[in-house]
């Protein structure tokens, strides 16, 4: 068939990402589409220009961190300490693992962004109900997702599944992050249990199930939750990216502990058969995780968890990459070339 006179806009080819109207959209923000060439191809640029730019691209884009490249342990032995409880066992065996320099996102990608994306034609809308959420009813979970939502642009997009992060991330020329690489981004070298250190959580640190969260249920004639930690963190569900410095990572990053869990690259699967000292992306593959599987990781912890050990940094989740949920959205990541 025939789009702007030439080919057809379809996904996975040449980069195209939809038809809008009579224009070919690209998949990444920074090309356009060559009617000659008939593929997505990036602006030209003369000899001082592309100087510049590889200088610029060893360090990242506005709104990411540089992750120093290391090395550091994954995952957690059978128990971390008293009070955390015992570890689930597809956190182990803990294992090194070699961080190369990537860019990462220094909060969670907020709404207003996500649906820059939108608005562009390169993202679909982000959902307005969960996918699926046993035993509590679709209709009450589904008033936390965030799109439609008034006053809250700053808040993380969530009810987005799998494809939808990686068509946004791969939108701003970035991915999503491997796991290894959020893990690493997390807790750093030092071994911390929480982005922040050891210490337990609190109100200042995160937003999880305070006491505003407890009131938030019991108003709405929720099922009863336990509390994470005293008192009220501000917010009875997502709350602004950035909310609590105090809890930022070795590397400055942001909520990466509460608010949403976030997804990850990698297929989820048992650490001991797919260990690889080297991490992440050689050839578009995560050397750390399986080829294929059913679900996808997301990491994290959401601000309905009322456990501590939901949020400590080594923690797994996983999920069907259509998974469209209240407390998961994501943030990207970028090579550094």
């Amino acid at each position: 068939g025939k789009c702007c006179g030439v080919v057809r806009c379809r996904e996975n080819v040449a980069g195209l990402q939809v038809l809008v109207g009579t224009a070919c959209v690209c998949r990444r923000q920074s090309q356009t589409f060559n009617t000659t060439l008939r593929r997505c191809v990036s602006p030209p640029r003369d000899s001082n220009e592309q100087t510049a730019v590889n200088s610029v691209e060893q360090q990242c884009p506005g709104g990411m961190v540089r992750i120093s490249a290391g090395s550091f342990v994954m995952g957690a032995l059978p128990r971390i300490g008293v009070g955390y409880g015992p570890v689930i066992v597809d956190e182990g065996p803990p294992h090194s693992v070699t961080i190369p320099a990537f860019c990462m996102d220094r909060t969670e990608v907020t709404v207003s962004a996500y649906r820059a994306c939108v608005e562009a034609g390169g993202c679909i809308p982000a959902s307005r109900r969960v996918s699926h959420y046993e035993p509590d009813p679709t209709e009450f979970w589904s008033q936390f997702c965030n799109e439609g939502r008034q006053d809250v642009d700053n808040h993380p997009v969530n009810c987005v599944s799998w494809t939808q992060s990686v068509r946004y991330c791969e939108w701003r020329d970035a991915r999503l992050p491997t796991e290894a690489e959020w893990e690493y981004a997390a807790r750093g070298s030092g071994g911390n249990i929480f982005p922040w250190g050891i210490d337990p959580p609190d109100r200042t640190l995160l937003n999880a199930a305070g006491a505003e969260f407890h009131n938030l249920m019991h108003n709405l004639g929720g099922r009863a939750y336990e509390l994470m930690y005293p008192g009220t963190d501000g917010w009875a569900s997502t709350a602004p990216v950035g909310s609590y410095p105090a809890g930022s990572s070795p590397f400055g990053l942001l909520d990466m502990a509460g608010n949403v869990r976030e997804w990850v690259s990698d297929w989820y699967g048992r650490y001991h058969a797919m260990i690889d000292s080297v991490n992440p992306i050689v050839g578009g593959r995560n050397r750390t995780g399986p080829r294929t599987g059913t679900t996808r990781v997301n990491r994290g912890g959401g601000w309905n968890d009322s456990s501590a050990d939901a949020v400590r940094a080594a923690r797994r989740h996983n999920d069907d990459p259509s998974t469209q949920d209240y407390n998961l959205g994501f943030r990207c990541a970028r090579s550094i070339r």
